[in-house]
């Protein structure tokens, strides 16, 4: 896998505008173990629009600041893994 165990972050833009929300992993949580309600849903003005309710959830991704620069400076960027 790109990132084993709890290490790293991935964030994925949700659509193609610059202005789209972009989808963030949580802090602390093996990838191999989430699913799609484990994933933060974060628009590009930092508005948490979706919040897991999972309890093995704590926190979003440090990194999160990080890829809201990238996706903001790079349009034609989709994806992130780190």
């Amino acid at each position: 896998g790109w990132c084993l165990g709890s290490s790293g972050a991935m964030s994925a833009r949700v659509g193609a505008a610059p202005s789209a929300p972009m989808l963030v992993t949580p802090s602390g949580v093996p990838k191999e173990l989430l699913s799609d309600d484990d994933l933060y849903l974060i628009s590009m003005t930092r508005e948490r629009l979706k919040v897991p309710t999972n309890s093995k959830v704590t926190k979003v991704s440090d990194s999160a600041d990080v890829f809201d620069a990238i996706y903001k400076q790079r349009p034609d960027v989709g994806a992130i893994c780190r």
